[in-house]
C-alpha cells in the first residue's frame, strides 16, 4: 500500500470526529447521557423537586418503580426507547427506584445498579432515603409515572403500567408545546 492510502482513511476519520464534535445533534446526544452516573449506579437524592430543577425547560417523564415489580419491569424497555428517540428533542426520562434496603443489606442500590446494567437503562435513576422526598409525587401503585412539561408543571399522572403508545403520544404533544 502507498502512503496516500493510509492518509485518506485517517483524514476521513479526523473529519468525522470534528463534525461530530461541532454537530448540535451529537452534542444533544452527549447531553442525554451526561446525566447518567459514570459507574451506572443509581444516585441517592434528598429532594426530587430540587434535583429536577436541572432539567428546567425540558419535558420530564418521571417514573417511580421498583425492581421487584413486574409491571414496572415491563415498562422499562419502552422508556429506554423513548429516551433514545426523543432525548435530543428535549425529553429526559428519570427513574425513581423505590427499592427498599432489607435488614440483611440486600435491595436498595445493591439491587438497582445491576438491574440497570442488565436492562440497559439509558436514563438517570435516583433513589430516595426519605419518603418525604416523594410528597410532591405520590405513589398509589407501582409504577406511577408523571409527565412534567417544560414549564415544570405536571401534565399527566399515570397509575400502573401504560402501553408505549400512550407515553409516546403524550410526550410528543408535550415536546411540541412551546
Amino acid at each position: 500500500m502507498t502512503k496516500i492510502q493510509f492518509k485518506v482513511p485517517a483524514a476521513v476519520a479526523v473529519c468525522a470526529l470534528l463534525l461530530s464534535a461541532t454537530n448540535p445533534l451529537a452534542k444533544a446526544k452527549q447531553d442525554c447521557v451526561a446525566n447518567l452516573s459514570p459507574d451506572g449506579e443509581p444516585k441517592v437524592v434528598a429532594s426530587i423537586g430540587k434535583n429536577l430543577e436541572q432539567f428546567k425547560g425540558k419535558v420530564v417523564l418521571l417514573d417511580l418503580w421498583a425492581t421487584w415489580c413486574p409491571p414496572c419491569r415491563m415498562e422499562i424497555p419502552g422508556l429506554v426507547k423513548l429516551q433514545e428517540k426523543y432525548c435530543d428533542k428535549g425529553l429526559v426520562v428519570v427513574g425513581i427506584s423505590l427499592d427498599p434496603v432489607d435488614p440483611r443489606g440486600a435491595g436498595g442500590a445493591a439491587a438497582v445498579g445491576p438491574f440497570m446494567k442488565r436492562t440497559k437503562i439509558n436514563y438517570p435513576v435516583w433513589m430516595v432515603e426519605d419518603r418525604h422526598a416523594l410528597e410532591q409525587y405520590p405513589v398509589d401503585a407501582y409504577p406511577t409515572t408523571y409527565l412534567i412539561g417544560r414549564d415544570g408543571k405536571i401534565k399527566h399522572r399515570y397509575i400502573g403500567a401504560q402501553p408505549d403508545e400512550v407515553f409516546e403520544a403524550d410526550v410528543t404533544a408535550a415536546l411540541d408545546e412551546s
